[in-house]
């Protein structure tokens, strides 16, 4: 039903800009705190661009409240802009807006001068209880999610993602600054929003069949900020690119059915399961924030390109204490350039399974690095010296040890030493 009263919405009114006032108090639903005297999203007053550029009359936390929209009455609008340091829409309830009709990409933009930390889109409860409810900002077309402020824009029990009667789109992040997933939030195909807390639903997919693709940057829109996405549901989405800036799985899933792929200039950080095929051509950096160690598990092949850069790191030897990369059954294809580092004291036998799940390997790391220093290959493995220790990392078994040197690398240290001596005896002779 949302799709048909969005249909045509918004190509009449696209022109008009609403400016919030706040000349009456801290509710959206208010017609007395816009500047047309409507309120934007109402049928009144569909399909336009709302400007929010002043914190007058806002609640605590610069917060406009009771934003209102329902399934069968929803806010539709072209875009909604915060020119402003800080503000945040909410709604006791399930608030639910629709950004765009099937031929607009709604736009949701954050500008430089948004400069602190906060929601943007807050819906359920009260502003300090955590309960079911959830608020939908969705789309038919797309939706253009830009943020080029110094502060996290961050979405608090919001799902995004498309109408239900949206059989494709796609969302792009655009941008230099970066935006946050957090718990309770979600991105991706249309959900129905929980209807119970007690046992918790989050609510089923409406929409297994449609086209959903998630972007960060393309062609038209350049990203350079970080998206975090904690939330405890799965992305669920057909492809996801990340043509730029960074993508932090915190603990949490994307459930693929196309690629995911990472583009020369992105970088995917963080642990969590990938259901889907990845193909990297970018940085892969598993980690808890992209500095701690972490877990990546892919469902499917995973092929690391030639200008792929695998940064795992190592704090120990037992489970949790080094970055890991798993699959179940698929192919690993190897290529690019694996970058170890190690912190800590090993002895031979220490090891660690940085590769492992995998049904069959192919291709081969171009360079491999620990502590900065390169390994030489032989064959199927690689071996070297760092800091005084001796490694030797095997392909085929995805795996990366401390070993005594080979007997041939003794000698030569031990011809090097003799050599080294006998010039210094000769040259104290001719002192």
């Amino acid at each position: 039903m949302a799709g048909l009263l969005v249909a045509g919405a918004i190509s009449s009114l696209q022109a008009e800009t609403v400016t919030w006032t706040g000349a009456a108090d801290s509710s959206w639903s208010n017609s007395a705190n816009w500047s047309n005297g409507e309120v934007p999203g109402s049928s009144a007053s569909a399909g336009v661009d709302v400007l929010i550029n002043s914190n007058t009359g806002m609640a605590a936390d610069n917060t406009i409240e009771n934003i209102g929209g329902w399934d069968s009455d929803p806010r539709i609008l072209n875009s909604i802009t915060f020119d402003i340091s800080g503000a945040r829409l909410y709604q006791a309830g399930d608030p639910y807006f629709v950004l765009g009709d099937s031929e607009t990409v709604g736009q949701f933009t954050l500008t430089s001068a948004f400069t602190t930390d906060g929601w943007v889109f807050f819906g359920g409860g009260t502003r300090t209880q955590n309960n079911y409810r959830r608020g939908r900002l969705q789309f038919d077309k797309g939706m253009l999610l830009t943020n080029n402020g110094t502060g996290v824009g961050i979405f608090e029990r919001a799902y995004v993602q498309n109408t239900v009667d949206s059989a494709n789109g796609s969302v792009t992040f655009a941008g230099s600054g970066s935006w946050l997933f957090a718990t309770n939030s979600y991105l991706g195909k249309a959900r129905n929003a929980p209807q119970t807390s007690s046992p918790y639903n989050p609510g089923s997919i409406l929409t297994p069949d449609a086209v959903v693709n998630v972007k960060l940057g393309d062609n038209d829109n350049a990203f350079s900020g970080t998206v975090t996405y904690a939330s405890s549901l799965a992305m669920e989405v057909t492809t996801l690119e990340i043509n730029g800036g960074t993508l932090n799985l915190q603990d949490s899933g994307i459930n693929n059915t196309g690629a995911l792929t990472v583009g020369l200039n992105g970088s995917f950080i963080g642990t969590g399961d990938i259901a889907g095929a990845a193909i990297v051509a970018g940085q892969l950096s598993p980690g808890a924030d992209g500095t701690g160690t972490g877990t990546f598990s892919f469902g499917d092949d995973l092929s690391l390109q030639s200008t792929a850069e695998v940064l795992l790191g190592i704090t120990g030897t037992g489970a949790g204490t080094y970055d890991h990369i798993q699959l179940d059954g698929g192919i690993l294809t190897y290529g690019g350039s694996l970058i170890v580092t190690v912190d800590g004291t090993y002895t031979v036998g220490d090891s660690w399974a940085l590769f492992t799940g995998y049904g069959s390997e192919s291709g081969d790391f171009d360079t491999i690095s620990i502590n900065g220093v390169t390994l030489t290959k032989e064959g199927d493995v690689w071996v070297g010296s760092a800091s005084g220790v001796n490694y030797q990392f095997d392909q085929a078994a995805g795996e990366l040890a401390v070993v005594v040197p080979e007997p041939g690398t003794i000698v030569f240290v031990g011809l090097a030493a003799v050599t080294f001596a006998l010039a210094l005896r000769r040259r104290g002779r001719r002192c």
